[in-house]
């Protein structure tokens, strides 16, 4: 059985089943890791469907005192496999993704998180 939880010189990690807590373990392993800069604080989520040959995409969430970090990954529509991440930026209410015209990998669902971290 893994030793699936560490606190040792200040360092918390909890690792996913089957493998033991320890700061040699890979992050793709691991469930947290307080030196992580992203520890789990959402903001908001969700899941928007983006149509083909759009020049900016917004996604509003609820306005922060500061610019939080932001994820968008977009799972397209064509094949219902490939993943990749979105190019834009955030401001302290909004997602607003970069111009995709003629992409049709842009098209699809997109899963966006805002953390509660500043970028």
């Amino acid at each position: 059985m893994a030793n699936r939880l560490s606190v040792t010189g200040g360092r918390v990690i909890i690792s996913k089943p089957g493998y033991n807590a320890e700061a040699s373990l890979p992050d793709a392993f691991k469930v947290f890791d307080s030196a992580w800069g992203i520890s789990g604080l959402i903001v908001a989520k969700g899941v928007v469907d983006i149509p083909n040959n759009y020049t900016t995409y917004t996604i509003n969430f609820p306005p922060q005192h500061y610019v939080p970090y932001a994820e968008v990954i977009c799972r397209t529509t064509l094949t219902g496999t490939k993943i990749f991440s979105v190019p834009g930026y955030c401001t302290n209410s909004q997602i607003i993704l970069g111009s995709v015209t003629g992409s049709l990998q842009a098209r699809g669902l997109h899963y966006w998180t805002v953390y509660g971290l500043s970028q």
